[in-house]
């Protein structure tokens, strides 16, 4: 039975790193990380017995974010924060405010990009982060008030 766009929201890191992401992918079929450069977002099929893997892909004293299910740490790891939320779809068109515009955002946006996000949901985005793909904001008055990408 094959994977749906649905089944891949509970893993998308993992999905990410298979699929459009594959050239940022380190790590093997247990665990998938992006390069810390890029993302701090580990990835895998959290088996029992399997997350002693991330011992191999994991840096002593990094602090990086798995999304999804939590499995049990091993021993040496530390659960710093944990952030429950849910993934969303949007399947109809959303109206923006007439005062609003989006646009494509370049390498020129890289510090209003990092400062929004970073106010919002902090260490998770990095300056390598906009190389994993296109990324849109929208700005109202001439200010980046929301991204996505």
């Amino acid at each position: 039975m094959r994977d749906t766009v649905y089944d891949k929201l509970n893993n998308p890191a993992w999905y990410s790193l298979l699929e459009t992401h594959q050239k940022f992918a380190i790590g093997n079929d247990i665990i998938k990380r992006y390069p810390p450069s890029i993302a701090p977002f580990v990835a895998g099929q959290f088996d029992e017995g399997v997350v002693d893997e991330l011992k191999n892909w994991v840096h002593s004293n990094e602090s990086f974010f798995i999304i999804g299910d939590l499995p049990l740490l091993p021993e040496g790891f530390i659960l710093e924060s944990q952030l429950l939320c849910v993934q969303m779809i949007c399947k109809s068109t959303i109206k923006i405010a007439d005062t609003a515009t989006i646009e494509a955002l370049t390498a020129l946006d890289e510090v209003p990009m990092t400062d929004l996000i970073n106010r919002v949901q902090p260490g998770y985005y990095l300056p390598g982060t906009r190389l994993m793909g296109d990324y849109f904001g929208i700005r109202v008055n001439g200010h980046l008030v929301a991204i996505t990408g």
